[in-house]
């Protein structure tokens, strides 16, 4: 389709390892770990997209592969319709690769335009075009004051914004963005986040595909998140979408000082399902997440639990909807089978 900047139809990749299990006989120990498992996704034109899942489920396997730079066992990937296993050097054109935290591919000693120019050749580039999209790149993530300055004396975010710079000195219509956020103050982070989607998206109409691990940064900027889980999407739809396939939909926390057995066993067994359970011994009080699909009548059975102790105190109460990180932990539990939305 013309509208589809990203589509990858059934992708699989298995890796497989050996190990000298003994010299004499030499005996070896094959290992198969599956990556991507029939996994296809669909990322519009214009649209962020996110690609959430816990570590190993397949999120860099799957970028390798729209990057050109890894071939997938079995099915196919196009980006704006190049076949990215087909022609890898075609598609390197239009797809920029940026890592959040990854600056071993910038050099200390060489200042930013140095930097931006070094990688510019790399991509055949040269004379005053390129030196216009320097220009042009350095005034975009705010580093045109400080393209003189040596790599070295960069900050995080500094760098976090050079690094982005680079992976655009092609000028690619697509975006393969890997934790932009990582390591970087909130301050920071908010930058990142609001360059992202005003510069990026808005004003340059790319098309980004972002992987990350902090749920804020997903919900803030995509347009539609796809939950990997063991090479596989799980589910795939807006956040607020996702966030509603919890079920339950409300989350309660609640603080309780001087805690008996028997309250607790009330909390578990009197029509509640509790989340979460901690104690916090800087405040000497126990924590509940009761999850629950009716606010009131759970408050109020929370309540009758902790009547059940004259010595019991009930600290705190906390009403919140389910978030997206409650959602994550939903979608990706193994022992849950959910159809996908496209």
């Amino acid at each position: 389709m013309k509208t589809l900047a990203i589509d990858c139809i059934d992708l699989e990749k298995v890796y497989e390892s050996r190990k000298l299990q003994g010299l004499i006989p030499p005996k070896w120990k094959t290992k198969r770990v599956t990556a991507l498992n029939s996994l296809s996704l669909q990322v519009k034109r214009g649209e962020i997209m996110g690609l959430l899942g816990p570590n190993g489920a397949g999120k860099t396997t799957t970028i390798q592969i729209l990057a050109g730079l890894l071939v997938p066992d079995n099915g196919d990937a196009y980006i704006h319709g190049i076949n990215a296993i087909a022609e890898p050097e075609r598609v390197k054109r239009i797809v920029g690769v940026v890592a959040g935290g990854d600056t071993r591919q910038l050099y200390n000693k060489l200042n930013a335009r140095e930097n931006l120019r070094y990688w510019g050749h790399l991509h055949g580039m040269d004379g005053p075009y390129l030196e216009e999209r320097i220009d042009f790149l350095l005034e975009l993530v705010g580093l045109q004051d400080r393209q003189d300055d040596e790599f070295e004396k960069f900050s995080l975010g500094m760098s976090q914004r050079l690094v982005l710079a680079r992976g655009m000195i092609h000028d690619p219509e697509v975006l393969l963005l890997d934790e932009p956020t990582l390591g970087l103050d909130p301050k920071a982070s908010r930058e990142m986040r609001s360059f992202i989607k005003k510069k990026l998206v808005e004003e340059q109409e790319k098309t980004i595909l972002l992987t990350t691990h902090e749920m804020h940064v997903a919900e803030e900027l995509s347009d539609r998140i796809a939950i990997i889980n063991r090479g596989s999407i799980v589910a795939l739809d807006e956040p607020s979408k996702l966030r509603e396939m919890v079920p339950n939909d409300f989350r309660i926390q609640v603080d309780i000082r001087n805690i008996t057995p028997q309250i607790q066993q009330a909390l578990s067994y009197n029509g509640l399902v509790v989340q979460d359970h901690k104690y916090l011994e800087h405040e000497n009080v126990d924590r509940f997440v009761i999850s629950t699909d009716d606010e009131e009548r759970a408050i109020k059975r929370v309540i009758d639990a902790v009547r059940l102790s004259e010595e019991a105190r009930l600290v705190g109460i906390d009403l919140r909807e389910a978030t997206l990180e409650d959602a994550f932990v939903f979608l990706t539990d193994d022992n849950l089978e959910v159809s996908v939305n496209a």
